[in-house]
Formats: structure tokens, sequence, C-alpha cells
């Protein structure tokens, strides 16, 4: 007979038991384990509540600057602008190495250093200071899973455009976009009620098209004038009836040179909604009057370009061409089109490394290139510089008429160029003593003229003139 007793499991050490495998494996004998129901529901309940309970959104990683128009402060909301409309977008990335950018700039300009004019080819800047490929395959995964288009992207990396509907784009960055009464302009603009933040990490500079606030406008005006003799008289230039012609504006700034600009290439930057492209007829004109060669227009739309048909931006760009055609008769001019995104069209500009000479006479907002701080263009600007490339900015004809329009209220001297601007248009040649036009070729600082081709005035109803100061 099996005696009648408990087996009790042997302990390895003193009050610390068997583990039951153990005793198992020495005794062969089944444990049968005791537990409370109670528990074992309580615990279930628990672990199934944590799986079910919903986890707190995620901060945004980073919020960006800069992009509530400072007017908004002072407006009350009209409504909110209509999910159904479609935003583009063009997000900029921030530099690697900003420092040693800064750094490379100064030594491309010092003769001391042994980079003086060792310009950089746009894969060299690419490879020194763009975003890292993985960073900008992060921005545009960003961009797909918050339901929007990657509508365009730059070898340098620097601009990255999305396409979307507001909903998603407010869900994207986290705002809300309202439209509000202009406070100068008779037209209602949308802007975000708050700064833009990203679930992204990825460093950001700023993010254009989020508001349109400030438009894209030409900087030259156009004021009546009394005829003569109570009106102005045209000085005596060497065209007929004294009118200023293209020898004249070279003696103005290049007394006594042979160079025609032959074999070089001149970029021109041109925005605008009245109508796209330039009078062919009247630089064909223009050829015949003064008996230039041949002009060579190429147009490079950016975006999609302008809407070609005839408008009242066709005689700002029509008198941009006959500039460049009176000072450099031998270059190949280009113009970039766009309806009025800046960072895109500099991104497109960069890429033209054929071209060292660019130039604009738009401003958004009485700002070259960005009515608002634009960090992302202030990049591109840099790169041209670091390119060996040229930006020169019209100054406005607001020191000639003040004040023409809301834009105009800017004194002489004083229009707020961005920092990359003015890094990218210093020129020996072109120094002037104004201390935020400095390198600005235009008609700001120094002697000034301006002058009107005979079509565009008749467009634009303005009587022949030439000012100089």
């Amino acid at each position: 007979m099996k005696p009648n007793h408990t087996v009790r499991p042997q302990s390895f050490t003193e009050g610390r038991p068997m583990p039951a495998r153990s005793y198992l494996a020495r005794t062969g004998r089944s444990v049968i384990m005791k537990t409370n129901p109670l528990r074992i529901l309580s615990l279930t309940i628990t672990a199934s509540l944590l799986f079910l309970a919903p986890s707190a959104p995620a901060a945004p990683v980073q919020t960006l600057r800069g992009h509530v128009p400072a007017a908004v402060a002072q407006l009350q909301p009209t409504g909110r602008l209509s999910a159904t409309n479609r935003l583009h977008l063009a997000v900029a990335l921030a530099p690697r190495n900003r420092d040693g950018l800064e750094k490379l700039l100064r030594d491309l300009q010092d003769p001391q250093s042994p980079s003086y004019h060792q310009y950089l080819s746009l894969e060299e800047f690419t490879s020194r200071f763009g975003p890292t490929e993985r960073d900008y395959q992060k921005a545009m995964d960003f961009a797909r899973a918050n339901g929007l288009k990657v509508s365009g992207s730059y070898s340098n990396r620097i601009i990255l455009d999305m396409e979307g509907a507001v909903t998603d784009v407010e869900k994207a960055l986290h705002v809300t976009l309202r439209t509000y009464q202009h406070p100068k302009e008779k037209r209602e603009f949308y802007a975000p009620d708050t700064e833009p933040s990203l679930d992204l990490q990825v460093p950001l500079l700023n993010i254009t098209g989020l508001d349109n606030y400030n438009l894209p406008h030409r900087t030259s005006h156009r004021k009546p004038v009394q005829p003569a003799p109570n009106g102005p008289t045209p000085n005596a230039f060497s065209a007929s009836n004294g009118y200023i012609a293209p020898a004249d504006l070279r003696n103005a700034y290049v007394a006594g040179t042979t160079l025609t600009g032959a074999g070089q290439s001149v970029g021109l930057l041109a925005f605008g909604g009245y109508g796209g492209g330039y009078y062919n007829s009247d630089l064909l004109a223009y050829e015949t009057e003064f008996g230039l060669p041949a002009i060579s227009v190429t147009t490079v739309p950016v975006d999609g370009g302008l809407v070609t048909e005839p408008g009242i931006d066709c005689q700002e760009r029509s008198l941009d061409i006959e500039m460049v055609m009176a000072m450099a008769p031998g270059a190949s001019i280009y113009e970039f089109e766009s309806r009025g995104y800046p960072n895109d069209t500099l991104s497109t500009m960069v890429s033209y490394t054929f071209i060292k000479q660019f130039s604009t006479s738009w401003g958004i907002g009485g700002v070259v290139l960005g009515g608002s701080p634009n960090p992302g263009g202030d990049v591109l600007l840099m790169e041209m510089a670091a390119q060996g490339q040229s930006f020169f900015a019209a100054s406005d004809d607001s020191d000639a008429y003040q004040p023409v329009g809301p834009n105009d209220n800017y004194p002489d001297c004083e229009l707020p160029f961005s920092k990359g601007m003015l890094e990218s248009s210093v020129h020996p040649d072109y120094s002037a003593p104004c201390p935020r036009g400095r390198g600005l070729f235009g008609r700001h600082c120094g002697p000034r003229t301006r002058w009107f081709s005979r079509e565009s005035m008749k467009a634009s109803n303005i009587q022949p003139e030439a000012e100089t100061v």
C-alpha cells in the first residue's frame, strides 16, 4: 500500500521553493495550480482597456514662423477658405552646413582666399550644402501620407512642391485657412490663423503659398503726364525727337565699351496674372528702329508658365527684354515665366548654370520676391552667388513717383531686400552708395533714367519722356 502522506517539493536553497518544472522533472507528478478567477478577469479587462484606449496625438515636431501676415492681427475673418480649393505649396528644406555656406560666399570674394572666384557647379553645391536625399524623400513621404500630391522636385533638393485640397493642407499643417478683407486693396485674401506645424523630422525653413496677402506686381508705374509746354519734355538724347536710344543707355552705364554680350545669356524673371508673354512685334520694331541684331528670346515656363495673351503685364516684359537688347545686343535672353511662385522660379533659374546674369523688375508686396520673410528664397539666392551667378533687381519707381499705390511706401534706399538678394547681387562694377541697394542694377541710387518703347507707351497711355537725376 502506498503511504498516505503529502509530498513537499525540496528547495534548492533554504526558504526558496523549487520551481514546479524542476519538481515535475524529478518526481514525474502533476501539479494543480490554485488561482483566483476574479483576479484573472480583472487582469484581462485591464489589458483590454489598455489596447482599446485612444492614444494621445503626437505633438507636432516643428513649428515654422513668419507665415501669418502681420495685418491679420488687426482684422476680423470674413469666413474660411473653401474646402474644395486647391493650394500650391513650395516647402523649403534647410541646407546642410549653413555656416560653411556663409564662409564660402565670403571666401569667393576674398582675393586672399584660395577659394577666390572658385565657383561651384550645381552638383558640387548640392553635394556640399543641399539637403540629403533621405530627408528629401522623407518630405515626399510626409506629403503623400497627408493626402498631398508631390507636384515638383528639384535637383538641389532645396524646394519641394506640394499640392492639395484646403482640408488636407489644414490637417497636415495644423492650421485653419481664413479669408479677410485686404486693408489696402479692394479684394479678399486668405491666410492661416496660426503658424504651421508639421509632424516631420526634417529641418524646414518656410512654406510659400499659404497666403495671398501679397501678389506679384510690376515695379514700374504709369503716371499721366501733361503735354508740352506745361509738362516735361524729353532731354536731348540721340533718338528721334530727343528720345533715349540704346546707345544712350550704354553710354550712361558703361561708356566707351565695345562689348556686346556676345556668347553670353541673360535670364529675366517675369511674374504676372494679366496676360502672358510679350509683344514680339514691339521687339522687332525696336530692332529695326535702332539697327540692332536679331534677338534670341527663349521662354522657360515655370509651373505651367503664363497664359499667352495680350495684357497689361505684356508691356512690362517687353520693356525688360528691350532693356537687355539695348545694353547687350549680342546676348541671348531667357525669360522665366511664372504665375507667382518665386521659390519655384528661383529653383529653376539656379539649374541654368550657363546663365550668369539674372534680373527682374517684379516684386511682391513692395519687396522683391517676397512680401513676407522668405528664408528659402534667400538660400536659393546664396546658391546663385556660390555658383557665380548674379541677380539684379529693379529698385522700383517709387522714388520717382511717391506715393502712387498701396505698395509704394518705401523711401529711397530703404527697400528691405533679403540678405541673400544682396549677397548674390554684389559686384564691384555696380556698387552704389545705398546701404540696402548695394549692387542692385536699376533706377534707385545714382543716375536714374526712365525709358519706354513706343508701343508699350501707347498701350499704357504713357507720354514719351526721359528723366535723369
